[in-house]
């Protein structure tokens, strides 16, 4: 081969490169957009932020360590995910 058809096929290989680097940039930048805009459609609503903090002051204030560690777990959560949890 000569080395302009070497140059050629280097450089077409660059060009592929960047469409696909371009193409991934818009794919992640879509997915934190559709991230960011979901999450507060998952946040707790104010009611039940005040509910949550005044229990866990109750608990706190009573040295009620089964309501604390109550706090620490949630339905459907993996409980192989929270094993040292205990030694904090």
């Amino acid at each position: 081969m000569a080395t302009k058809d070497l140059a050629f096929i280097f450089r077409a290989g660059l060009l592929r490169l960047a469409s696909m680097k371009r193409r991934f940039l818009y794919l992640v930048s879509g997915l934190m957009a559709a991230g960011f805009i979901a999450s507060p459609a998952l946040a707790a609503s104010p009611d039940q932020e005040k509910e949550f903090t005044d229990k866990y002051k109750t608990a706190f204030e009573a040295n009620d360590s089964a309501t604390l560690e109550s706090f620490l777990y949630t339905k459907g959560a993996d409980p192989t995910g929270s094993n040292g949890v205990g030694i904090l």
